[in-house]
């Protein structure tokens, strides 16, 4: 469907920090850049998105950050094998997992 010819007003110009802000996330959700990232753009990348989710932008997340899982989300789903294996709150995945698998998952990765 076409535009009509009057258009809506552009919203106004971000600020430079913010928009860089916006760009680093967006293209780190679009390509799932953190994992060729160095660590310290990785922990800046997280940064700027703990930011967003405490200004209250909901974000759905495909992380194997454990740590900025259980700070920054309202819900976490465990999958293995395509199949969902945990849906719980961060404190009931983290600290009181119901699945055997969630458990031999988090022993391994939460070891170091």
């Amino acid at each position: 469907m076409p535009l009509p010819h009057n258009k809506e007003p552009e919203s106004p110009p971000l600020a430079a920090a913010q928009h860089v802000r916006e760009v680093v996330v967006e293209r780190t959700v679009e390509r799932n850049l953190t994992p060729a990232l160095d660590p310290e753009m990785v922990k800046e990348v997280l940064d700027v998105m703990t930011e967003l989710a405490e200004q209250g932008m909901t974000m759905l997340v495909v992380t194997h950050e454990m740590g900025f899982a259980r700070a920054v989300a309202d819900r976490v789903i465990f999958m293995d094998e395509g199949q969902i294996v945990e849906d719980a709150s961060p404190e009931v995945f983290f600290d009181h997992p119901k699945s055997e698998r969630t458990r031999q998952f988090l022993s391994q990765i939460l070891a170091h």
